[in-house]
C-alpha cells in the first residue's frame, strides 16, 4: 500500500510517501512525522532540501524483498528526496547491504516510533541516519573488507588527541568501553564505584556529543582518536 500525503505550511510544501504493504505504521507515528516536519520547515523556510519524504517499510530480507527495493529505489534520483528504510523485523548485520541503494537511512520500526524527532532531525541536518545498533557492525564490515587477512584485534585510544577534551579518568573509561567492557567490569578494573563509572560515562557522552556508548565508539573512530592494531 502506497499512501501519499502533501503537507503545506506557509510557503513550504513537502510530500510524505509511505510504502507500507503491511500497514505497519501507527497513525500516531504518521501524525508525529507530519507535525515534526511542519515545525522543521517552518523554522527553516530557506530552501532546505527534502521536499519528498519516502518511508519504505520492509518486513523481511529475502531475495524478493531486496529485488523490490532495488527496483523502486533505484528510480529515485531527485536530490530533494529523503528515503528512510524502516524494518518491521529487528535489525541484523546483513541489513547493511541496503546501503548500496539510494537511501538516507536504516532504522527498525520499534526504534523509529520511539525516536521520531531524533531520526528526522538527523536526516534534515546530516542527510543520513543509521540506528546505533548498526554503527559498530558497519565499522567491523568496513574493516573486514579492507583487511580481509588481518582482522582488527584492538582499538587503542590516542590519549594525545583527546587530552584537551577528556580527563585522564574519562580517557581510561573510554578505553575500557572500546575494549568492550560493561560498567560493572570497568568499575572492577579501575576500583571505582559503579555509580562513579555511570556518571563519568555520562560526562564523556556530553563532551563528545554522543547518544550512547556505541555512538561514543563510532565518534572516537571517525574523529581519528583511535588507532587500530591487528
Amino acid at each position: 500500500m502506497i499512501i501519499t500525503t502533501t503537507e503545506k505550511k506557509n510557503a513550504t510544501k513537502f510530500k510524505l510517501i509511505y510504502i507500507d504493504q503491511k500497514n505497519a505504521f501507527a497513525s500516531r507515528t504518521k501524525d508525529e512525522i507530519s507535525s515534526e516536519l511542519k515545525n522543521f520547515y517552518l523554522k527553516n523556510d530557506n530552501g532546505i532540501t527534502g521536499d519528498d519524504w519516502i518511508f519504505y517499510v520492509v518486513g523481511g530480507n529475502d531475495s524478493k524483498t531486496i529485488e523490490d527495493i532495488q527496483m523502486q529505489l533505484n528510480s529515485v534520483v531527485d536530490k530533494h528526496t529523503k528515503i528512510l528504510l524502516v524494518t518491521i523485523d529487528p535489525l541484523r548485520k546483513d541489513m547493511l547491504q541496503f546501503l548500496n541503494y539510494p537511501i538516507n537511512g536504516i532504522v527498525s520500526l520499534s526504534y523509529f516510533q520511539k525516536n521520531v524527532t531524533i531520526v528526522l532531525n538527523s536526516l534534515i541536518t546530516k542527510g543520513i541516519f543509521l540506528e546505533p545498533k548498526l554503527h559498530l557492525e558497519l565499522i567491523h564490515e568496513i574493516e573486514r573488507k579492507n583487511n580481509k587477512d588481518k582482522p582488527l584485534k584492538k582499538l587503542i585510544l590516542n590519549k594525545r588527541k583527546v587530552e584537551s577534551i577528556l580527563s585522564e579518568k574519562e580517557q581510561a573509561i573510554l578505553q575500557l568501553i572500546l575494549d568492550g567492557n560493561n560498567n560493572a567490569k570497568i568499575a572492577e578494573k579501575l576500583y571505582f564505584a559503579q555509580s562513579t563509572v555511570s556518571t563519568t560515562i555520562g560526562n564523556i557522552l556530553k563532551k563528545i556529543q554522543a547518544k550512547d556508548r556505541t555512538d561514543a565508539m563510532v565518534k572516537a573512530i571517525r574523529n581519528g582518536w583511535v588507532d587500530g592494531y591487528r
